[in-house]
């Protein structure tokens, strides 16, 4: 009785197990050491073979600096086949991106023979970490005291050079815009290259940029035509000053060979505050959020259609956020505030609709004492609520939705926001909480906590018809390591994550 007992037992403890191994949603990698603790990705992307390649920026010193990126490869098993360091000298790095199953690196040095500013892209295959230096082009000027890349395209503008790196959506080709002030007037060099490093051509924006001050924020290139399309903003500068002003009017350029063809977004009562630049067989479109002239909260969604080649609008039309959506957010259909939205993806269906996600973003500063009685500033980023919504291809809002999250940090935002996945009529969100979701009024979740020590990872799904699920992926007992979660690259209909804890780090991946 004792031996069929204790058999029993084994058993149904075996058949236990079995079904937690069976219900686990992830695989992850074998756990690694990792020396590299001041860290940030800044660029992970698949190879042509279902790995995934990650490059981290790391920092060192008595005042913390960039000392070099650590490259590092994973093969589909998730196992590490090959890592380099790659030590910065005496250049500044614009951008690192992966392409083609090759690393390439953007640097930018100033040679004072030639007293001239000289871009360099630096690259090497996965195969073989073999690195060569090729020039991509230089300019005369004077040396200043650093070359600011322009990472936000809101004002203030101090600099007296600036450089922007911009890819287009399909990641085929990148432009490196220049903006060099000549005699107290903007000078603008557009150079555009694929990313095997051919020069597709260069512009010079010179009278476009005599009364106003250009900052692009996306680029779409049509392969086809060879043509490129650029949307940015167009700040007034003062009539009887050089000063920039908080009034902006978007534009959008299309550039094929030596033509130049611009249109601008300028309406009456109503005007594009955020917009993101699409192509769609033979359309051009905007689609982003809008506010009213008289304040700077978002009140909808605005959705643009331009031809192609003349950049006429064709359509635009104007959409409210929606009952559902007020309801998402605040509980009940009121009229609050609505900004610090930031545009994170955006997504095309085969019949022509779009559904973009964006985030609600902002910083805060405060003052704490150090150990000296002196005080130190610190920035506080937050990341809060995902918005959500679908376009159908006439423009008409189908639905807007609003999840509810809290979460902030004052170190790597690596843990924080979010990574999106698109496919099968679904929009996936993988998102860290460090408490279980709580309901709230109006049948809400409300997700906090999302950098702690140790967080759970969650999927939110938003179906075609605008409805919403979520489930836990990843449990925090059964997996021990702080997942990157807003640094996922998505292969092969799943999603991989480097997670980090001390010195250790893992690879996760889950299915979608």
């Amino acid at each position: 009785m004792q031996k069929l007992l204790l058999f029993s037992c084994f058993f149904l403890l075996t058949i236990s197990l079995f079904s937690q191994e069976e219900d686990k949603l992830y695989t992850v990698s074998k756990s690694l050491s990792d020396k590299y603790k001041f860290s940030n990705i800044k660029a992970i992307d698949e190879d042509a073979s279902g790995g995934v390649v990650i490059v981290r920026a790391y920092y060192g010193g008595m005042i913390m600096r960039l000392k070099g990126y650590y490259i590092e490869h994973y093969n589909k098993d998730l196992e590490l086949v090959n890592e380099y360091d790659y030590a910065v000298d005496d250049v500044e790095i614009q951008g690192v991106f992966i392409a083609d199953d090759r690393i390439t690196v953007l640097e930018v040095n100033y040679d004072k023979i030639r007293k001239a500013y000289v871009y360099w892209a630096n690259s090497t295959s996965l195969s073989h970490f073999n690195f060569k230096r090729t020039q991509l082009f230089h300019f005369i000027r004077e040396k200043e005291k650093r070359v600011n890349f322009l990472k936000n395209p809101d004002p203030p503008f101090e600099d007296k050079f600036y450089s922007q790196l911009l890819f287009d959506s399909n990641k085929k080709v990148f432009t490196i815009i220049t903006d060099s002030k000549k005699k107290g007037r903007d000078v603008q060099l557009i150079h555009l290259f694929d990313t095997q490093l051919n020069n597709k051509g260069e512009y010079f924006l010179e009278k476009e940029t005599e009364n106003r001050h250009l900052v692009f924020e996306n680029i779409e290139y049509d392969q086809g035509k060879d043509a490129l399309y650029l949307l940015g903003k167009a700040y007034e500068k003062g009539k009887r000053t050089k000063a920039i002003s908080l009034k902006y009017a978007y534009q959008i350029f299309r550039l094929q060979q030596e033509e130049m063809t611009v249109t601008q977004f300028d309406t009456q009562d109503r005007y594009a505050s955020s917009l993101k630049l699409l192509l769609y067989d033979d359309e051009l479109k905007c689609v982003g959020f809008y506010s009213n002239r008289s304040d700077n909260r978002y009140r909808g969604l605005v959705y643009t259609t331009l031809d192609k080649s003349s950049l006429e609008v064709k359509k635009q039309k104007y959409n409210p956020f929606s009952e559902q959506f007020m309801v998402d957010k605040y509980g009940a259909e009121v009229e609050k505030e609505l900004s610090n939205l930031t545009f994170k993806d955006i997504y095309q269906t085969e019949d022509g609709a779009v559904i973009f996600n964006a985030e609600e973003r902002y910083m805060k500063s405060n003052y704490k004492s150090t150990a000296g009685d002196s005080r130190k500033k610190v920035n506080r980023y937050h990341f809060n609520d995902i918005v959500c919504a679908k376009l159908n291809s006439e423009g008409n809002m189908e639905w807007a939705r609003n999840i509810n999250k809290a979460e902030s940090t004052t170190g790597d935002q690596a843990y924080v926001s979010y990574t999106s996945v698109f496919g099968s009529n679904k929009n996936c969100f993988f998102i860290n909480s460090g408490a279980i979701p709580q309901k709230i009024s109006k049948n809400r979740i409300l997700f906090k906590k999302g950098y702690s020590k140790i967080p759970n990872v969650y999927m939110i799904d938003i179906n075609s018809k605008g409805e919403m699920t979520y489930k836990e992926v990843v449990n925090s007992k059964d997996f021990r390591f702080p997942v990157m979660v807003s640094k996922g690259i998505v292969s092969n209909n799943q999603v991989y994550f480097l997670a980090r804890r001390g010195n250790k780090k893992q690879i996760l991946k889950i299915p979608f």
